[in-house]
């Protein structure tokens, strides 16, 4: 094709074509286990993460991170890094040529700013528990990892981006 995609046709097709379907997939697949006393608390997945708002449907459908998580979890998810580098890029042009246009074409995909939210607030929350130590018995290669996600140089490419990710998607759920 002679067309060459421009950063928000870029950025448009990223997130609808690549994040929702993949999202919504991670939706479907993720089973919360019962409340059962026979299953011990360590071995429970909960209901509300880490899809809370969009599995249920209900923005904040849930005020807290849990500690516990039973199934395992990445800092590194590439398609919405690869998200964010557009988004940074989509921010440097001028408004009526960038963020504003990208936001006029999508602003009306709220499961799509619910999982752009929430996907990376879990890495984050994460991060934090990792900080405070709640996550000693994993061993020193768990802060690693975090000084990894957190600090320069990878802070750019890895917690700088899942910031920018949570303030685009405030920033689309408020047009909204």
């Amino acid at each position: 094709s002679d067309h060459v995609m421009t950063i928000v046709e870029l950025t448009k097709y990223c997130l609808l074509e690549g994040l929702l379907p993949w999202q919504e997939e991670e939706i479907k697949h993720y089973t919360p286990t019962s409340n059962s006393v026979n299953i011990d608390n360590s071995r429970k997945a909960p209901a509300s993460l880490p899809y809370a708002t969009v599995h249920t449907g209900e923005s904040l459908a849930v005020r807290a991170l849990p500690v516990r998580h039973v199934s395992p979890f990445s800092f590194h998810l590439p398609l919405h890094r690869f998200v964010a580098a557009c988004l940074r890029e989509t921010c440097r042009r001028p408004p009526e040529q960038g963020i504003d246009l990208l936001l006029s074409q999508i602003q009306n995909e709220d499961e799509l700013f619910f999982g752009l939210l929430e996907f990376p607030v879990v890495i984050l929350s994460r991060a934090a528990q990792v900080r405070a130590g709640l996550w000693r018995r994993n061993g020193p290669p768990m802060h690693d990892q975090v000084l990894n996600y957190a600090e320069p140089p990878f802070c750019r490419a890895l917690r700088d981006a899942d910031m920018l990710l949570v303030q685009f998607a405030a920033l689309g759920r408020g047009t909204a």
